[in-house]
Order: structure tokens, then C-alpha cells, then sequence
């Protein structure tokens, strides 16, 4: 049905339908006019566009049956619904980008045939409806994570860089925010990237998943799906990587609050996660096909996401805010609680610790880093304005109405396993550590 379209850019072609094509020219699908110059981004901007190329492929074949007018509606519908669910993992910038691609073939191409049209009104149909459901989970957040570790700022080192000659020795390092004290300690030399955290974060949605048991097993293709990113060999070792990191990374944590006892505790040293065996799937030909790792919240983390001290965290947003220092502030933000006049506020200092800038940078270059990442929220609706007081040393920051209620929704739901209540608190509770609120 579809031959034209390599005439006018090869933006748009799809397999199957092209007549005059080369094989070379049908291997293309979808092409992005802006060019991603990452080579992370160029992989998933080609995936994007095949798995866009497959489910429009899906919708031609099926006109082709005998079927009545409801049930072709239908089909098609339950078509683009299942294209919608795939294609909002994929980052916003990317969707944005084949979006205006084919708004532009749609609009500026010239003697551009019906069948060509319709095949493009379907890829816009697809990528407007991912753009949406991606926009609403935005707003409707369900990663949840320990409101411990966000206080403490414990995943978030943004500034920090893993040097070469670091990388034998231990980092033991301490940050402070607000009277939580945080000491960080890692075997293999590392600081925890956004991408480590991002994977920390995917982690509690598996255990979510999969009972909210202390103990819990996954593949690591469970773990990419939930990353939404790719599952090539080079996702795989860098979530290999990841999980090593967060294996080898300790904490103590001086202000550790118990929602049960409205207590606040110093912790023992403890592993956020404990890996607790690994098991290699292989083939009849000893090719390992699959990857399942067992692992294992601490008493802590696990205390706090069983009683409800949690808080809910948009991994999508994550994704599409570009900023490193956006990123971390609005995890951080998700932490946290609003003053009496419904906004947030810090020292510029003690902000610029809790996520993570490096120390070696001077203030007025905090500042700017900062200031940056406030309108980056602002763009993102997070934020609607941000005000510098006491001569520049702290600031106030003032969210949206939608964001304002995402962090003042209190989580109390207990999990199934609240009956591990009882046996956690009297683990975690060392009476001698009990501090005042």
C-alpha cells in the first residue's frame, strides 16, 4: 500500500508495504529531523521507531480481514490501546521528536497518497496517546520508596565523580541536612549515579510486585522493564554494574524515624540491598539466557515501606527531566514536607549537600546549578516560582497545586505482610538510640 514515502525524506517507511524500495531503505522506519546525539538516546529513538513501524504494521494487516465495521473499530482500538501501554516507557523527548516528524511530513508533504496519510495519522495517533498517559503518570506517581532515605539524602551524590584512583579504596564520606546525618560508605570506591538511583527506585516496585516480602527474586529483564529502557547487551551490563554498586554501598543514618513509635533512631550500618545469591539460566549449549537475582531489603528499608513511611516517586518523570541536579531536586522534593505557608524552603548549603553537589565548587557556582534545576521544575510544572531570601542564602520554593498534593497525601496502607510489624520494630529498636523528635 505504502511506496512513496522514501520520496519525501525517508522519514516514514514501513516494512512490508513498500513496493519499490530497496531492502536497505525498508530496514529504516521512523527518523527523528534532530538528531540525538547520544549514542544511548540513538538506540532508543531506533527501537521507538520499530516498535512504532510493528504496531502500525498491526492495524493495515487487519483491514485486510473480513470484518464487520465494530469489529475492525474495535480491533483497532485494542491495538493502539496495547501500542500506547509499550510506547510510554519511552523518554518524552524521544515521542516528541517522531511526533513532529510526522506532523511535518503530514502537513508539508506535497502529491502525498491517502494510504501514506492514514499510516501517519495512525503514528500520531499512537505517539499523542503515549504522550498523555506518560504526562498522567507524572501526576500519579507509584514508585514508592523509604521517606528515610529521600531525608537523608542517602542515593543522591549528582556532583560527585567516581575518579579512577578511587576505585580500590573505600568512600566513607558523611553529609548533613537539617540534623539528618547521613554517613556513606561504599567497597568498591563509588558514588551512586542517577542511573544507580533510578535502578534503587525500580527495585521497589518489583518488591511491590512481587508480595512485598523482605526477600524477593527477580530477572534482570524484569528489572529493564521496569526501567523502561532498552534490553540490549549493553543495558544488561550496565543494570549488572548498578546492582554491584548498590550491593557494595552502606549507610548509617542518625535521625531514622519509626511512624509506629513517632521515634527517631540511629541506625546500625546496614546495606540498603543485600544480594543473597544469583542464578544463571543456560541453554542446552551452556548460553546464559536469563539472569535471577535474589536479594534483600534491610530491616530498616523494609520496616519503613511496611508501615506506610514512604513516599511516591514518578521514575517517568525522572527520565524526562534533563538535568542531573533537577533530577535529584525533585526526588528530593519528594521527600519532603511543606512549610505552614505551603512551600519549601532550605539553605542554600544545606540543598546543595543534601543532593549530592560536589563541596570542591564554590557557592556562587551552587547558585547557579540551582537555579537552573529550579526553572527546569518550573518547566515541568513541579514548581510555578522559587524566591532567593536572607541575602541569597536560602530559598523558597513553591510548587503546583498537583505537586503540593502528591506530597501532603499521607501513605498509610500497610502492606500484606503487616503482621512482620511487631518482629521488624523490636529488631530495628535499640531503646538506648532513641532520639528526641
Amino acid at each position: 500500500m505504502l511506496s512513496q514515502l522514501d520520496e519525501y525524506g525517508g522519514i516514514f517507511i514501513f516494512r512490508g508495504r513498500c513496493r519499490n524500495l530497496t531492502k536497505e531503505n525498508q530496514l529504516h522506519n521512523i527518523r527523528s529531523s534532530s538528531t540525538i546525539r547520544k549514542e544511548e538516546g540513538k538506540s532508543m529513538s531506533v527501537k521507538l521507531q520499530k516498535s512504532l513501524h510493528t504496531f502500525i504494521d498491526k492495524i493495515i494487516n487487519i483491514e485486510d480481514m473480513n470484518l464487520s465495521d465494530i469489529e475492525l473499530t474495535l480491533l483497532k482500538e485494542e491495538i493502539i490501546g496495547e501500542a500506547t501501554d509499550h510506547l510510554f516507557r519511552f523518554k518524552k523527548n524521544e515521542l516528541t521528536a517522531v511526533e513532529n516528524d510526522l506532523l511535518k511530513k503530514r502537513t508539508l508533504s506535497t502529491n502525498i497518497d491517502s494510504e501514506t496519510i492514514k499510516m501517519i495519522d495512525y503514528g500520531l495517533r499512537i505517539i499523542n496517546d503515549a504522550l498523555e498517559k506518560r504526562k498522567k503518570s507524572y501526576r500519579n506517581p507509584d514508585h514508592q520508596v523509604s521517606t528515610n532515605v529521600l531525608t537523608h539524602g542517602a542515593v543522591l551524590w549528582v556532583g560527585e565523580k567516581n575518579k579512577k584512583d578511587q576505585c580500590k579504596q573505600r568512600i566513607i564520606t558523611v553529609k548533613e541536612n537539617n540534623g539528618n546525618k547521613l554517613t556513606y560508605q561504599n567497597d568498591r570506591g563509588r558514588f551512586l549515579s542517577m542511573y544507580d538511583t533510578k535502578v534503587f527506585l525500580a527495585l521497589h516496585k518489583i518488591w511491590e510486585l512481587k508480595g512485598k516480602q523482605k526477600e524477593f527474586r527477580f530477572t534482570e529483564y524484569e528489572l529493564l522493564q521496569q526501567l523502561g529502557g532498552g534490553v540490549s547487551g549493553r543495558e544488561y551490563n550496565m543494570v549488572k554494574e548498578s546492582l554491584e554498586n548498590l550491593f557494595n554501598t552502606s549507610v548509617i543514618m542518625q535521625a531514622f524515624y519509626i511512624k509506629q513509635k513517632n521515634k527517631k533512631i540511629l541506625t546500625q550500618k546496614f546495606h540498603l540491598v543485600q544480594s543473597q545469591g544469583r542464578l544463571e539460566h543456560t541453554s542446552e549449549n551452556d548460553i546464559v539466557y536469563s539472569c535471577e537475582h535474589i536479594i534483600q531489603f534491610s530491616d530498616y528499608l523494609h520496616l519503613s515501606l511496611i508501615e506506610g513511611y514512604v513516599s511516591y516517586i514518578s521514575l517517568a518523570m525522572v527520565d524526562d527531566l534533563r538535568g542531573l541536579a533537577a533530577q535529584a531536586l525533585y526526588i528530593t522534593l519528594c521527600g519532603d514536607q511543606l512549610t505552614a505557608e505551603g512551600c519549601f524552603q532550605y539553605g542554600i548549603a544545606e540543598l546543595t549537600e543534601r543532593i549530592g553537589l560536589s563541596a570542591e565548587l564554590p557557592l556562587k557556582k551552587h547558585k547557579q546549578t540551582l537555579k537552573k534545576a529550579f526553572e527546569e521544575l518550573i518547566s515541568a510544572e513541579i514548581l510555578h516560582n522559587y524566591i532567593f531570601i536572607k541575602d541569597n542564602d536560602a530559598v523558597r520554593l513553591y510548587p503546583t497545586d498537583w505537586f503540593k498534593s502528591v506530597v501532603v497525601s499521607s501513605v498509610t496502607a500497610l502492606s500484606d505482610g503487616s503482621s512482620e510489624l511487631p518482629t521488624l520494630l523490636e529488631q530495628v529498636i535499640n531503646d538506648q538510640s532513641l532520639l528526641p523528635l
